[in-house]
């Protein structure tokens, strides 16, 4: 139903995200009954990327190395949030609707300087079913998901909620790849 489609979208938003942000290599996401939190290893935002963020038009349609679009994909978190939150960098900010940034003082404690962006996604308040649904439905990402991966190597899903945790891992050896996947919980 629909709520596979808005929960799932918006972690293929997440994943897409970090693989398109350059020298990232590990991407985790906690999803907890009060956030989405998306944390990954690649290189810190600068003010282009802050901008990008915030465009209400897509950003990386001239860019070639990347396949999303911070401008529409990104977007697609409103469905879930109100007000998402980006940490990279000296960067501290949450989106408001239209683009509008504003400063945010809340500082997650996987934040990390020097490398990386986290990203807060504080749920809007949705029947507890629904919240349990959508993490069914993202516990059963398909490990296949990250073969298509151009830079993201490693993917950890924890279900706070539930106490579970999912993982992909792909080595690629000359033109071998390996696809490891387990679940714990």
């Amino acid at each position: 139903g629909s709520s596979f489609s808005f929960g799932a979208a918006v972690i293929k938003e997440l994943i897409q995200n970090a693989d398109d942000e350059e020298g990232t290599t590990s991407l985790t996401i906690s999803i907890s009954s009060e956030a989405i939190i998306a944390t990954n290893d690649g290189k810190k935002f600068d003010e282009a990327d802050v901008e990008g963020i915030c465009a209400v038009k897509s950003s990386k349609r001239n860019r070639p190395d990347k396949i999303g679009w911070y401008g529409i994909g990104f977007k697609s978190v409103f469905v879930v949030t109100d007000k998402p939150q980006v940490h990279s960098g000296p960067f501290h900010f949450q989106i408001h609707r239209y683009g509008i940034p504003t400063w945010s003082e809340q500082i997650p404690e996987c934040f990390n300087p020097d490398r990386g962006s986290v990203f807060v996604l504080p749920l809007k308040n949705y029947p507890e079913e629904q919240l349990r649904d959508w993490r069914k439905q993202i516990q059963k990402l398909p490990p296949e998901t990250i073969l298509f991966l151009r830079r993201v190597k490693n993917i950890v899903i924890r279900d706070e909620v539930d106490n579970q945790e999912y993982s992909i891992e792909k080595e690629v050896n000359g033109g071998l790849v390996k696809l490891r996947w387990s679940r714990n919980g």
